[in-house]
């Protein structure tokens, strides 16, 4: 499960994030670094890491 909040005049920006975290989902080595993050801040890096979405 991930929330996305973003700005209200933030436009289409949070079906652009999670159309590419719907992709990503798929891959394998993604799924590995989720469920591997021990900490939700490790997630997060696992995230802008290979995402790159910019999240904090």
């Amino acid at each position: 499960m991930f929330l996305i909040a973003v700005p209200e005049d933030a436009g289409k920006t949070h079906l652009k994030l999670l159309s590419k975290l719907a992709r990503k989902v798929m891959e394998t080595r993604f799924r590995d670094e989720l469920y591997a993050a021990q900490y939700p801040t490790e997630a997060v890096a696992t995230i802008n890491n290979i995402v790159g979405l910019g999240v904090s």
